[in-house]
């Protein structure tokens, strides 16, 4: 009876320890300026760049095949900008904003366009 506690009181602080939150692709260098990219639709989406204050990356259909949010870290130690792109067969769809140094927007992608859910500063 003792070791059959001792085996379930473990096996409760794994289960609790396990984390049930999506798997984030992160991209980028630095740590200044925290872009979230959520993607609400995939459909017809090949690839989608990132660019901020110079730093740059891209995602491609692997991985948009596995991940359905991307963290882009670029370093801003003063005022800044930032650039996403999607990419589909028929169009490019371009997003970008100013950003400094500590803020962290959050951008969700509906399949056609962008739409902000968090300008990403402290009174957002």
């Amino acid at each position: 009876m003792k070791y059959r506690f001792v085996f379930l009181s473990l096996l409760s602080v794994l289960f609790c320890q396990c984390s049930f939150e999506e798997p984030v692709f992160t991209l980028g260098e630095g740590d200044d300026v925290v872009l979230e990219l959520r993607l609400e639709d995939k459909d017809g989406l090949m690839a989608i760049a990132f660019w901020g204050n110079g730093e740059e990356d891209f995602v491609g259909r692997e991985e948009l095949d596995t991940y359905d949010t991307y963290v882009f870290a670029f370093d801003s130690s003063g005022e800044g900008e930032y650039l996403i792109q999607a990419m589909t067969a028929e169009d490019t769809i371009s997003y970008g904003g100013y950003v400094e140094s500590g803020y962290t927007p959050k951008i969700v992608w509906t399949g056609g366009e962008f739409w902000v859910e968090s300008f990403g500063f402290e009174y957002d």
